[in-house]
């Protein structure tokens, strides 16, 4: 007679199979089954059959119970046998499934041990085609639940060894097919995922694998309160690092001893140097800071169970530094100033930042796919090409930016989620929601409308991150920075002034509710000569903003010196590759004022959507998307904003 449960509990007859219709006759035969010819006390029994509560008469019945088993099972029931202070089943090796299954084995790593990998791979297999489900499934019994757990066990650990035996026979795609659905039925199971890690990157597969470790990590904390074990973290990095595209350009030796991981240290150091001299530069020439910054107000979007707040720019890095999960979301209208306080909040960060704190670095999202790159290998290969000495293994050790990354070291600012494509938005918000569950720091900026949009569609993201909206620019601040550099005794926006108080919601009114068209204004009419007064010549808000648009150009395009460290350019005019720089817009008379003054390669303080001037790598100013890369699938280089590397690169020129 034959017996299973490595599974639903099974008898197997010569004449077919046994049927035991009595719950408690099943749970005697399982209690024998999991203590093959060992002895199982009545006591023992009792709590099999009945648990917490058994009746008075509970000895009795056990012996009954027995009895009528014996007879069910006919010849065989004598395999149970009365022995001293309980019963025992006598059964051979090859009659119960468990034992044959331990047997399988048990010789798969005696071949394991003699190099017959390929062999013991097929020995193991056919142990685990022994399983049809868990142990006992079906069967309640909670005192024999340990024991059975101790199988299902068994069962996951050969699965692993058997796992690791085809990797190193190369058989990566059927450890993927089988650790794929292993890991989803054991989601805390580290060794089983780190072997499927191993697996997805053999096949190139390095973003599944780090979202497969992610995962992992998140569920640990939430399920168990703990790290994943170092073996999992240490290949994560491998992983991230063994990922193309280049990880050996531009950084010299790519052999690191030990020696370069003492400066790992100043790694940070420096990176945070470059950062700040990077986006202090990039404030300056987007005049951040004169007179004084557009007020850019904001205030916390309700959530259940945080305070109300609301602030300024000047207070956004104390209020981020206070959220007790330091992670903010930024929504605002376009032309609000998202982009400008993220700059503005690097910095402060940077300068409160504490020598053990994390690098905060400004990324645009415009260069992220989602569906390509992971979003830890991405900041990654991001501070690899803006800072290329990180790459130097003879300075840093092996992969820096990617340590950088995975340590904790770089806290990401991500500007423009709504300046991906529409279809990797959802994509890319669930992946920041996966990445950054376990409390992450993280600063994200998008469109009120787009962000709205977006968690309708993929549902709640985000829990514990803080979310602020820029509030509109009111009349008397944008009137105070219009007119804050008018020489004494005049005072060219009076008109303009007027009209706003008289039509509070007028078209001119509404267009100068947001900093970039405060700004822009400004910028139009910043040069003696011109006249602010022309702006009411129309009642088009349309047609204000596009006017502010195309004269932005010329007259904010002033060649200035270039900042120590950075090669000069050589200007060339950009009007005519604006679209339609220097002509008349409907509704206004004559032409755009200043048409036709040489431009330099600046950044007002913030940026019209869809149009950027930049700095050009080979000449003079560009006007470019603002997207930092091309779109998903083109196959044109990237093109990222320029900045510093660190200190032990090669002096700029």
């Amino acid at each position: 007679m034959r017996f299973r449960i490595l599974g639903t509990l099974e008898v197997e007859a010569p004449g077919g199979r046994v049927t035991l219709a009595s719950p408690r006759q099943q749970r005697a035969l399982a209690a024998l089954l999991l203590n093959p010819g060992s002895v199982v006390p009545v006591e023992r029994m009792i709590d099999a059959l009945w648990a917490d509560e058994p009746p008075a008469t509970a000895v009795k019945q056990v012996r009954n119970c027995v009895s009528a088993l014996r007879a069910r099972l006919g010849d065989a029931g004598a395999a149970i046998v009365t022995d001293g202070p309980g019963y025992r089943l006598r059964v051979g090796d090859g009659d119960l499934d468990s034992l044959v299954f331990r047997r399988h084995v048990t010789a798969a790593r005696a071949l394991a041990g003699q190099g017959k990998l390929v062999d013991a791979v097929e020995e193991i297999r056919a142990g685990l085609a022994l399983w049809r489900g868990p142990a006992l499934d079906g069967l309640r019994a909670t005192t024999l639940a340990g024991r059975a757990a101790l199988l299902d066990e068994q069962r996951a650990d050969a699965v692993e060894l058997g796992a690791g035996w085809q990797l190193r026979l190369g058989e990566t795609g059927e450890v993927v097919r089988e650790l794929t659905a292993f890991c989803a039925e054991h989601p805390t199971r580290e060794l089983a995922h780190l072997l499927l890690m191993r697996a997805l990157a053999k096949e190139g597969r390095y973003a599944e694998a780090s979202t497969l470790f992610h995962g992992l990590r998140r569920r640990l904390a939430d399920e168990l309160g703990v790290d994943p074990n170092p073996d999992l973290r240490r290949r994560h990095e491998e992983i991230l690092a063994e990922a193309p595209p280049e990880a050996t350009a531009d950084g010299g030796d790519t052999t690191a001893g030990t020696e370069p991981e003492r400066h790992f240290g100043r790694a940070v150091t420096e990176l945070a140097e470059a950062v700040t001299w990077q986006w202090r530069a990039e404030a300056e020439l987007r005049s951040q800071h004169r007179p004084r910054p557009i007020a850019l107000r904001w205030s916390a979007v309700p959530r259940p169970g945080q305070p109300p707040l609301r602030g300024d720019l000047g207070d956004v890095a104390g209020t981020f530094a206070a959220l007790p999960v330091p992670q903010l979301v930024v929504l605002g209208d376009p032309g609000s100033g998202k982009s400008v306080l993220a700059l503005m909040l690097t910095l402060q960060l940077l300068r409160t930042r504490a020598p053990d704190g994390p690098v905060p670095v400004l990324l645009s999202l415009a260069s992220w796919d989602p569906r390509r790159e992971h979003l830890d290998r991405w900041p990654a290969g991001r501070l690899a090409d803006d800072h290329p000495a990180l790459r130097n293994a003879r300075e840093y050790g092996r992969d820096a930016p990617t340590r950088l990354v995975l340590g904790g070291h770089v806290l990401p600012v991500l500007d423009g989620l709504d300046e991906m494509p529409a279809d990797l938005r959802a994509a890319a918000l669930d992946a920041l929601d996966q990445t950054m569950a376990v409390g992450r720091s993280l600063v994200l900026t998008c469109r009120s409308a787009e962000y709205e949009q977006v968690t309708r569609e993929s549902g709640p993201v985000l829990g514990a991150a803080t979310v602020v909206r820029l509030e509109p620019v009111t009349r008397q601040e944008a009137l105070t920075y219009l007119s804050a550099r008018e020489g004494a005794g005049r005072n060219r926006w009076l008109p303009v002034a007027e009209r706003l108080r008289r039509e509070p919601d007028a078209p001119l009114a509404r267009v100068l509710r947001t900093p970039l068209m405060v700004d822009l204004a400004r910028s139009a009419y910043r040069r003696p000569g011109t006249d602010p007064a022309e702006l009411l010549g129309s009642e088009d808000a349309g047609a204000i903003e596009g006017r502010l648009l195309d004269s932005f150009v010329p007259h904010a395009c002033a060649r200035v010196p270039e900042p120590p460290g950075r090669n000069p350019k050589t200007n060339q005019p950009v009007g005519a590759v604006h679209r339609g720089a220097g002509r008349p817009l409907a509704g206004f008379p004559g032409p755009a004022p200043g048409a036709g003054a040489q431009p330099r390669p600046g950044l007002v303080a913030a940026v019209p959507r869809g149009a950027r001037p930049y700095p050009g790598r080979a000449g003079g100013p560009c006007w470019s998307r603002r997207s930092s890369s091309p779109p998903a699938g083109s196959t044109t280089g990237r093109r990222r904003p320029r900045s510093t590397a660190c200190r032990s690169a090669a002096p700029p020129s």
